[in-house]
């Protein structure tokens, strides 16, 4: 996982995060899948740096996504943040929403939610855009 230094900004809303992960995903186009992921904290400020999780695997497993959901709340322990995690799904390809960012998605808000993470509303960016995907679209 690699860092990335961001600019604060508050993130109150879905629209906010949207805007958030735009504004840090430019330009877009991307060679494999791959996870990028921000702590918020309580009063909804964006922790200084995005964390990364290159080459995604096609499916999701389970290993991978305790190891990834653990943590994250160990670090939002750790910062005592009392806070949340917003995470943006990248891959290569067309907007349309895919069977992997059905899975992927699914698989990251079961996984949260097994932990006790609060997840924003998951994002994908695919090589023209960056659109959110809620849980009841992915069933």
């Amino acid at each position: 996982m690699t860092e990335q230094t961001i600019q604060p900004t508050l993130l109150h809303s879905q629209a906010d995060v949207e805007k958030f992960w735009t504004t840090i995903c430019q330009p877009q186009g991307w060679r494999t899948p791959e996870l990028w992921v921000v702590l918020v904290d309580a009063e909804g400020e964006p922790f200084p740096s995005v964390h990364h999780v290159p080459e995604l695997p096609e499916s999701p497993d389970r290993t991978t996504i305790d190891h990834l959901v653990h943590g994250c709340r160990r670090l939002l322990d750790e910062l005592d943040a009392g806070g949340r995690v917003a995470m943006l799904l990248c891959r290569p390809g067309a907007s349309a929403v895919t069977p992997f960012d059905k899975a992927w998605t699914r698989a990251l808000v079961h996984g949260a939610h097994r932990v006790g993470v609060e997840l924003e509303v998951v994002h994908v960016a695919s090589d023209a855009t960056i659109r959110p995907l809620p849980l009841d679209e992915v069933a």
